[in-house]
């Protein structure tokens, strides 16, 4: 009943396509066996009514604290499901793959189906469709015959080939200067837009880990790891230590440790010595 409960919790769940930068807290390493939920049945159940009655909030507060003493991949899905309804996907994402490294999706298909939709609401639609057939192939009494096709149709939905976009006359296409030697304009001939990055129509242009957005102007390009000045629609997109930044004009780009004459948002996208400094557009110096 509460695994059928979370999972209704999950497909009822209308999310933002695109959240802010959020910095999950990291699961305990999984070095021993976790203690049975029973341990915390009653506190256990009592977040899974909070989570059945929209109250996210209260409810990944109890699981929280139930996770210091009573750790276990039911708690960890029950989370996931919690933290859906605060649209914190990578946070949700970061749960629901913790809870399957401890028990397998045939047990716990309700985690399956968390994983696929936060990886679905983050781009990642080549996994998202993968799990979410994953999710349909279980033999589970939780899996009913209209969440089964619900999966499916998601599952065909992100695979289906995107729109051709319409053709961007060179003329009309917005162009903002940045600084010297970089700014933002239509795409190349060559398939990269003028920042560097690659166009795309589909995270299926984009290679393994790749997803395909629009980067603030109509082009959509593929983002994944960008580095110092990539576009970016949130901090996922961008490398290690990288946060996505509005950098004064209303383009979002990755920002960290730059060097003279970069965008910046603050003194701690500067590389050592350096200042970010400006006043609409911010530049290191």
């Amino acid at each position: 009943m509460i695994s059928l409960l979370l999972t209704l919790v999950l497909t009822q769940a209308n999310p933002a396509d695109w959240v802010q930068p959020y910095a999950p807290s990291t699961p305990p390493a999984p070095s021993a066996p976790p203690v049975p939920v029973q341990d915390g049945r009653a506190a256990y159940e009592a977040a899974v009514r909070l989570i059945g009655e929209k109250q996210y909030g209260p409810a990944v507060t109890q699981l929280n604290e139930l996770a210091q003493k009573s750790p276990s991949a039911e708690l960890f899905a029950a989370r996931c499901s919690a933290l859906h309804g605060l649209r914190n996907f990578a946070a949700a994402l970061a749960d629901c793959q913790y809870a399957l490294r401890l028990k397998p999706a045939a047990a716990l298909p309700n985690a399956l189906y968390g994983q696929a939709l936060a990886e679905e609401y983050l781009g990642a639609n080549a996994a998202a469709a993968q799990h979410y057939r994953d999710y349909a192939n279980l033999n589970h009494v939780t899996i009913t015959p209209e969440l089964r096709s619900e999966a499916l149709r998601r599952a065909a939905m992100l695979q289906a080939p995107a729109p051709m976009p319409a053709p961007m006359p060179v003329a009309a296409a917005p162009r903002v200067t940045v600084h010297v030697g970089a700014t933002v304009g239509p795409p190349s001939r060559s398939g990269f837009a003028s920042g560097g990055q690659r166009v795309c129509n589909s995270s299926l242009d984009c290679g393994s880990g790749g997803w395909c957005k629009d980067r603030g102007d109509g082009v959509q390009v593929c983002m994944n790891k960008g580095g110092h000045g990539d576009s970016c629609q949130s901090s996922l997109d961008c490398g290690s230590g990288g946060w996505c930044k509005d950098r004064g004009d209303g383009f979002m780009v990755c920002m960290n440790k730059g060097g003279r004459g970069a965008a910046c948002n603050s003194s701690l996208d500067c590389g050592s010595g350096m200042f970010c400094r400006g006043d609409d557009l911010k530049y290191c110096e």
